[in-house]
């Protein structure tokens, strides 16, 4: 990597990122010159290391006309991530053009200033995944044209057999009229089982399996492949409820709620979980994609569609929150130390009579206490998305945790005045650590997106068994088009007031995700304007 550039991890992470099976590569400036390539991504651009330190617009020019090249500049000065999924690509491998299919991510990587200095591009192939269900569109598309060629046969072929019955005397022409309807008939079945056949050996090809379910009567047939991803043996005939016990816990309700959907209202089908096979309990995940077709007179008949193993992406996935939780438990780990070397220096210099030396202590803690929060977020996030994330209940008072977060912020913030009304206390049965994680995130928000000396506004109210807080501010308001998406992971709301305000947009994810693991809901209210309201409900007894 060029000297002019900031390390993006140390010596040893680019080791793992090199030994990745995700494609992977650094561009060190606007010009995008390569700084850092993986042996995978080498192989997606049929190239050589030596293209280390060349600019990607002369090692691959073939990539402006496509756009790409576009896109990474528009990243460059912008600082926005681009997330493509199922993206084609010309790509010239051993001198021959050839389209594929990525998923991929353009990350900017910034500095301190906000500045971009390198952009991370990660790639993962998916050609085998777009031509698959490419197939399962195809054939949808060639059993309709069939069936509406042998009902047009058919009717004909009636039409044939009643003009033989009513005139004898156009005998002969009907009787030839009927060998040529039986003939297209004959043909189209061929060329339907044709069909059949081409696709039955595509669908075995890509090792899918597949499944049928009569709207009516709810009787499913199944491959043989799916009757291997959940468990069963060749012998087996699984019902719908059969297949729905061997998918986990978690997912039932939500399955069977999608499929009652699905059959009652229309629509496409598409869902990943997690099953365990029945006689090998053997844990894999898959992901169903399903299409109902309905007769001429527009009823529904049946459901079907395929099975994708996705085990090998799901671990993946797992690898890299492993790898996330992993770098975070070794950084908290250094910044734990220097924590603690500037509180002593503080009380050491405490009776300082240079003024700047104590705020330049001051700070220094504030940055390191940020970075701490940061890395417990990514360690949380890694957590939830593993699984891992427990809820350890216990009966707490939830004015006395509001009044001792009020009382943290105090000492770091004097630039609002949080107001807290609470008209009588309530014991909670619920994990007071996330509980209070999630009301500290909550005014932190509110101290950075406020104009200072605005007050914040904190209450709750009892209602039956459960209790809302609410919490007020007066700052910038959330247009209606962020709303929804607030709450998910990584985003951040774009505009000029945001643009100097850090963040990585997974605090208020976090939060509703343990509102969530408490069976409660958090919403967010706010005219757009001039200021928000954020509120959480959770059952005051154990949920």
């Amino acid at each position: 990597m060029p000297s002019n550039v900031k390390p993006l991890i140390d010596t040893q992470l680019l080791e793992i990122l090199a030994l990745s099976k995700d494609a992977t590569a650094i561009f060190a400036n606007e010009q995008l010159e390569i700084a850092f390539v993986n042996d995978a991504m080498l192989a997606f651009w049929d190239k050589s290391r030596e293209i280390v330190g060349s600019n990607l617009v002369d090692v691959m020019p073939e990539l402006i006309e496509q756009g790409f090249i576009g896109i990474l500049t528009d990243v460059w000065q912008s600082g926005i991530t681009y997330r493509a999924e199922d993206k084609a690509a010309e790509l010239y491998v051993k001198g021959k053009l050839q389209t594929r299919y990525f998923d991929f991510v353009y990350r900017a990587l910034k500095n301190e200033e906000g500045k971009t200095y390198a952009i991370l591009h990660t790639a993962t192939e998916v050609t085998d995944r777009v031509a698959a269900l490419e197939l399962v569109k195809d054939k949808d598309k060639t059993e309709k044209k069939l069936l509406k060629q042998l009902f047009a046969a058919n009717e004909e072929h009636r039409a044939t057999s009643e003009e033989v019955n009513f005139a004898n005397e156009y005998a002969k022409s009907t009787n030839n009229r009927l060998i040529l309807a039986n003939e297209e008939l004959v043909a189209s079945r061929k060329q339907a089982t044709n069909a059949e056949q081409f696709l039955s050996q595509a669908i075995e090809a890509a090792n899918i399996g597949t499944w049928n379910l009569n709207a009516q009567t709810r009787k499913l047939v199944t491959s043989l492949r799916l009757k291997e991803l959940f468990g069963f043996s060749a012998t087996d005939n699984p019902s719908l409820n059969d297949c729905i016990a061997q998918i986990s816990p978690e997912y039932q309700p939500f399955l069977t709620e999608q499929i009652d959907k699905a059959l009652t209202q229309g629509g496409d089908y598409d869902l990943s979980y997690s099953v365990v096979g029945l006689h090998d309990q053997k844990i894999r995940w898959v992901r169903a994609v399903g299409h109902l077709s309905a007769d001429s007179h527009g009823e529904i008949e049946t459901f079907a569609g395929v099975v994708i193993d996705i085990t090998d992406q799901k671990q993946d996935e797992q690898l890299k929150n492993d790898f996330i939780s992993m770098v975070s438990h070794e950084l908290k780990t250094p910044l734990t130390s220097l924590m603690a070397y500037i509180q002593m220096l503080q009380i050491v210099l405490k009776t300082a009579t240079d003024g700047r030396v104590l705020d330049m202590l001051k700070r220094s803690r504030s940055q390191v206490t940020r970075m701490n929060k940061i890395i417990t977020g990514f360690l949380d996030v890694s957590r939830f998305d593993g699984g891992k994330l427990y809820i350890e209940a216990s009966n707490f008072s939830l004015k006395q945790l509001i009044i001792e977060i009020i009382d943290d912020v105090a000492l770091t913030s004097s630039t609002h005045k949080i107001i807290f009304e609470a008209a009588e206390d309530v014991i909670v049965t619920a994990d007071r650590d996330k509980i209070g994680q999630v009301v500290q995130n909550l005014l932190s928000n509110a101290l950075k997106y406020s104009p200072h000396g605005k007050n914040i506004e904190i209450s709750y109210l009892v209602q039956g068994n459960m209790v809302t807080l609410s919490l007020r501010d007066y700052g910038m308001g959330v247009k209606a088009e962020d709303l929804d998406k607030l709450f998910n992971r990584f985003y951040r709301i774009r505009n000029n007031q945001t643009e100097t305000i850090a963040g990585f947009g997974i605090g208020l994810y976090l939060c509703s995700e343990i509102i969530k693991r408490h069976k409660g809901e958090i919403w967010i209210e706010s005219d757009g304007q001039i200021g928000s309201v954020f509120r959480f409900s959770i059952p005051i007894d154990k949920p």
